[in-house]
C-alpha cells in the first residue's frame, strides 16, 4: 500500500551559490534582495530590487566616468565633459575633460579637483573651471584633514598644504613594506590605506613633518592586494574591495575578512579583475555593496547586514546591470548608465530598468533524501505551493503570471515553464500551486517573474512521499 503524501518545507529564500558541482547547489537569486523580518510570516523574504527610473536621457557617446557631490550639487564626468546635474535632472556643461577612462574627484569644500591619470587635471570652485598641473599625472585623489592626496605615476603619494592645491617639494610618501606597485590610496576613518598589488599598508595623518604622515607599524596586510583602482569603496562600517586573488574582501580597521563564498571566488577568478568597480550604497536602510565586472558583463551584490549575495542583471539575456556610478544626492539614490549617458533614480516602486522589465529569478537549493536522513531515496511529489505576495496585478498588467520549472537531473536541465496566476489587484487570497506526479532523487525548482509589478517571495512547500525507483 502506497504511503501518504506529506507536506515538507522547501526553503524558497536564499542567496546565490552555484557550486562547481551543480547537484550540490545551483542556487541563484537575481534582481531580488533579502529582508530579515522579525516575528513575521517567515524569517527572511526576497523583494524585487529597486528599478532604474529614467530621469535624464543622454547619448551613447556620453559614457559615465564618475559622479561627485560638491557644495550640495551633483557633478558628473560623462564622455569628455564635466556636467552639473540639477535636482530636476537638468544638465549643464561646465568644461572639457581629457581622456576616456574613469576619473577621480575630491573636494575641500571650496575647490573640486578632477584627475584623469595622464589626460589632464582640473579644478572647479563653483564659478571658475581651470586646467591645472597637480603632481605627476595623478590617477587618484583623496581628501583628509584639509589636504589633498594624489597618486602620482611615479608611485608616490603627494600631499598638498592644508587648504590649497599646492604640493611642497618634499610632501610625498611611498609604500615601504614591500616592493609591489601602488594601485591606489584610499582614505577611510581618518587613515590612509595604500593598496598595492599584493599588500595593504595603512598610514596615519600626523599634521607635522614633510610629509605629515607616518606608517602604522604592525598593521601591514601582506599577501593581499587590490585588483584595480576602481575596485574599492566603503560603507559606514568597513572598506570592501576586490583582491588580486579574485575574492571580495571586507576590511575593518586593519583586519581583512573574505566575504565572498567559495563558489563566488571560484567564478570571479575567471573574470577580468583589473577594471572591476565597487560601489557601496544605502538602500531602504540596508547597506548594499555592488561588485561590477564590465568585461564579463557581471554584477554581484552583497548585503552587509545579512552576509548574503545576489546578482543583478538587465533584460532577459543576462546582460550587465545598467548601473555604473552610484551616489546619494538630493535625497535620492542616483545611478549613471555605464554606456548611454542616461541618469536614473533608484526607485523601489519602479519594476523596470530604463523601461525594460527586470527578470526576477530564484533557483532553489536541491531537495533530496539527504535532507531527511535518507540519502539517494526516490520520492514522488504531487503538489508544490508558494507563499508570496499576491494580488499585484493592475489595470495595465492584468493577470500577472509566475513561471515555474523543475529539474530532476541536478539542475543541468529544467522542464518547460508552467505559468501560474498570482492575482489581480485585490485578489490577495490567490493560491499559487502546481500539481504533477513526478518521481525524483534530486529536485530543483526555478522561478522566473517578468511582469512589471511588485514581487516578494516568502516560502514554499512540497507534498512528497517515498517511492520505489521509477
Amino acid at each position: 500500500m502506497a504511503t501518504r503524501f506529506n507536506t515538507v518545507n522547501y526553503p524558497a529564500v536564499g542567496a546565490s551559490y552555484q557550486s562547481p558541482s551543480k547537484p550540490a547547489s545551483a542556487q541563484r537569486t537575481v534582481n531580488m534582495y533579502p529582508e530579515n523580518v522579525q516575528n513575521g510570516l517567515t524569517e527572511i523574504v526576497l523583494h524585487n530590487f529597486p528599478g532604474l527610473d529614467t530621469k535624464l536621457t543622454g547619448s551613447s557617446g556620453e559614457f559615465d566616468r564618475g559622479f561627485h557631490r560638491f557644495k550640495g550639487n551633483l557633478y558628473q564626468v560623462a564622455g569628455g565633459q564635466l556636467y552639473l546635474i540639477s535636482p530636476t535632472y537638468v544638465r549643464t556643461a561646465i568644461g572639457s575633460i581629457g581622456g576616456s577612462d574613469p576619473v577621480s574627484m575630491a573636494n575641500n569644500g571650496t575647490t573640486m579637483v578632477i584627475v584623469t591619470g595622464g589626460s589632464g587635471e582640473y579644478t572647479y570652485n563653483g564659478a571658475t573651471f581651470a586646467s591645472v598641473t597637480l603632481g605627476q599625472n595623478p590617477s587618484n585623489v583623496e581628501y583628509l584633514n584639509n589636504s589633498f592626496f594624489f597618486d602620482d605615476d611615479d608611485g608616490r603619494v603627494s600631499v598638498t598644504d592644508p587648504g590649497t592645491t599646492t604640493i611642497p617639494s618634499l610632501n610625498y610618501f611611498t609604500p615601504e613594506s614591500a616592493p609591489d606597485a601602488l594601485v591606489r590610496s584610499y582614505v577611510f576613518n581618518q587613515f590612509i590605506y595604500l593598496f598595492g598589488e599584493r599588500t595593504v599598508e595603512p598610514w596615519q595623518y600626523t599634521g607635522v613633518g614633510s610629509p605629515p604622515v607616518e606608517r602604522m607599524n604592525g598593521a601591514i596586510i601582506e599577501n593581499l592586494g587590490l585588483s584595480g583602482r576602481n575596485a574599492v569603496d566603503n560603507t559606514e562600517r568597513a572598506i570592501y574591495f576586490v583582491s588580486n586573488k579574485g575574492s571580495a574582501e571586507q576590511l575593518q580597521g586593519f583586519s581583512p575578512k573574505e566575504v565572498s563564498t567559495v563558489a563566488i571566488a571560484n567564478e570571479w577568478r575567471l573574470y577580468t579583475l583589473s577594471n572591476a568597480i565597487v560601489q557601496a550604497v544605502d538602500i531602504l536602510g540596508l547597506d548594499f555593496v555592488i561588485f561590477i565586472f564590465p568585461t564579463d558583463l557581471k554584477t554581484w551584490c552583497y548585503v552587509e547586514q545579512y552576509d548574503m549575495w545576489f546578482e543583478l542583471e538587465h533584460g532577459t539575456a543576462g546582460d550587465r546591470w545598467l548601473g555604473n556610478s552610484i551616489i546619494d544626492v538630493y535625497g535620492e539614490t542616483v545611478v549613471a548608465d555605464y554606456s548611454s549617458g542616461n541618469i536614473y533614480k533608484l526607485n523601489p516602486d519602479v519594476f523596470t530598468d530604463n523601461g525594460v522589465t527586470t527578470v526576477r529569478e530564484r533557483i532553489f537549493a536541491p531537495l533530496a533524501g539527504e535532507k531527511f536522513g535518507n540519502p539517494r531515496q526516490w520520492f514522488q511529489w504531487n503538489e508544490f505551493g508558494l507563499s508570496l505576495q499576491t494580488g499585484v496585478g493592475n489595470a495595465a498588467e492584468r493577470s500577472p503570471k509566475l513561471m515555474v520549472s523543475f529539474s530532476t537531473d541536478g539542475a543541468y536541465s529544467f522542464s518547460n515553464e508552467r505559468f501560474v496566476d498570482i492575482g489581480d489587484t485585490g485578489e490577495y487570497m490567490t493560491n499559487v500551486r502546481v500539481y504533477d506526479n513526478k518521481h525524483f532523487q534530486d529536485l530543483t525548482v526555478k522561478l522566473r517573474y517578468t511582469e512589471p509589478t511588485k514581487f516578494s517571495l516568502f516560502s514554499s512547500y512540497m507534498k512528497i512521499r517515498e517511492s520505489g525507483r521509477r
